[in-house]
């Protein structure tokens, strides 16, 4: 029978030499819980955009020019 992934616990608290990074996280997604975004902009020591909604956002790749 297949496994599922299993996380990594425990998260780590701090992770250096990282890049400002902005966590977004939708108020009403039960798919993705809103603290989970929050605890994962305090691990990575950056800040949390909060948008109140309940649509779970369709994720694209920017285009290279050629």
């Amino acid at each position: 029978m297949p496994v599922g992934p299993q996380p990594a616990y425990p998260f780590p608290e701090r992770i250096e030499g990282l890049a400002p990074t902005l966590a977004i996280s939708i108020s009403g997604v039960p798919s993705t819980p809103y603290d989970a975004g929050t605890s994962l902009a305090r691990t990575l020591g950056g800040g949390v955009l909060t948008v109140e909604g309940e649509q779970q956002p369709r994720c694209s790749r920017a285009r290279t020019p050629a």
